[in-house]
């Protein structure tokens, strides 16, 4: 009996590429956006949100999203429902909520293979060849020390459980071995 229920909830389950930051419902339809998202940019999703989203480097801020595309390319875009994107959606936490509603885009996301950040990386590309993108400026680490950020407001990622790390006995930290690989981009509001 036991080995049925198993297999029963393997079945079940949806596999849905994301990182360990969020939960996605993959019953709740992706949106078409006819522009790339961006922080601050509204839309009317006129559904509920299908995506949880833990903000990297936050204390526990959580916030509803929805699964994205524009030309090709998949995003996660985490809410706000007020224009001023201090919120977290609580106030709405019905369906019905979302209709004729605008949200604007407080967080966003992606793992997307064919996405280029205006530096040009991309998943899959080593963490040293990203740091030279830096150009000589400020190593920013975030996220676990999983992240660095961009001239361009990107943060470049690799898994935040991954083992492809070391210590680094100047910084005093444990960072991404050279040639360990991107895993995701992240860019969040307020993050000058």
């Amino acid at each position: 009996m036991r080995a049925v229920l198993v297999l029963t909830m393997v079945m079940a389950a949806t596999v849905v590429s994301a990182a360990d930051n969020m939960m996605i419902n993959a019953d709740i339809q992706e949106i078409s956006f006819q522009q790339p998202p961006a922080i601050a940019m509204a839309f009317r999703p006129e559904m509920e949100p299908g995506v949880v989203v833990s903000i990297p480097g936050s204390a526990n801020t959580i916030i509803p999203g929805y699964r994205v595309r524009h030309d090709g390319v998949a995003y996660i875009v985490g809410i706000a429902c007020e224009a001023d994107m201090a919120d977290d959606c609580s106030a709405y936490p019905y369906a019905e909520d979302y209709k004729g509603r605008d949200v604007y885009i407080r967080y966003q996301q992606t793992s997307d293979r064919s996405f280029r950040t205006p530096e040009g990386a991309a998943v899959g590309d080593r963490w040293g060849r990203t740091l030279r993108r830096l150009d000589g400026g400020e190593m920013f680490l975030s996220g676990n020390d999983s992240c660095v950020k961009l001239p361009s407001g990107w943060h470049a990622c690799i898994d935040l459980m991954s083992t492809q790390r070391r210590f680094d006995s100047k910084m005093r930290r444990l960072l991404p071995k050279k040639n360990a690989k991107l895993d995701f981009f992240y860019q969040i509001n307020g993050d000058n």
